[in-house]
């Protein structure tokens, strides 16, 4: 074909269900140089990404990589390493005597959350690069530490959640007969679950748009270090309890 004629690139099916997913990512327009991209889904009116974070990820994750990619990255790892390291404490926080001993260990609980999640930061931003470049993905480290620690945000929201749970599994620890304080315990148990596997959805989708591909690639890059790790540990212990 003679180069007097400009390509022009076909839209497919793909395409059209992608302009009604905010999970897709968003399409782009022109490609002048690498690394610099018009893309014609993110809107006029900027984001607010501790909210839009919910439904719309890959824009959401977009905009901040295409401004400030480095904004808030450390102050949303640090809350929600707090958030995390309560919730992971839950029940040796429940079983201190007396509320000066919970206030005293749930701060320890918060520095020690608040260090591990930003360690952790940097050492599942590199291993999620790696695996990324593997499948095809273009995301550089710092952009993989952004898309994680904005899928965060979902922890940061369940922050004080997660101070009313420990505070209510205190006092049904040491009220085992209110029922009232044990269902509303169960409830913000129920709510913690669905924050959760919401915020793995959520991850997924930032990662896959940090790396530029589709979203199921994002899904294998987070769910594969999770089974090769339980893989890990769970092997030996099936090995050591069956054998004679």
């Amino acid at each position: 074909m003679s180069d007097d004629f400009p390509q022009q690139r076909r839209t497919t099916p793909r395409d059209e269900l992608a302009a009604n997913n905010p999970f897709a990512s968003p399409v782009a327009t022109d490609q002048a140089s690498p690394g610099c991209v018009s893309r014609t889904d993110i809107p006029e009116i900027p984001l607010t990404p501790w909210t839009s974070i919910w439904t719309k990820p890959r824009l959401t994750v977009r905009q901040v990589l295409d401004t400030d990619p480095k904004r808030y990255v450390l102050l949303i790892t640090v809350l929600a390493g707090v958030s995390n390291g309560l919730v992971n404490s839950v029940e040796p926080l429940a079983n201190t005597p007396d509320l000066g001993e919970l206030m005293r260990l749930g701060a320890v609980v918060a520095l020690i959350g608040a260090g591990v999640s930003l360690v952790a930061l940097f050492i599942v931003g590199w291993i999620f690069t790696g695996l990324g470049r593997l499948s095809g993905g273009v995301g550089r480290s710092f952009e993989l530490r952004t898309a994680i620690a904005y899928a965060n945000v979902i922890s940061v929201w369940c922050l004080p959640l997660n101070v009313c749970g420990v505070l209510v599994y205190w006092y049904v620890e040491h009220n085992p007969g209110e029922l009232a304080m044990l269902g509303m315990l169960l409830a913000i148990g129920l709510i913690m679950v669905v924050c959760g596997i919401w915020q793995l959805v959520v991850l997924s989708a930032t990662v896959a748009e940090a790396h530029q591909f589709a979203g199921r690639q994002g899904a294998a890059t987070v769910l594969l270090p999770v089974l090769l790790i339980a893989a890990a540990v769970l092997l030996p212990l099936s090995i050591l309890m069956w054998s004679p």
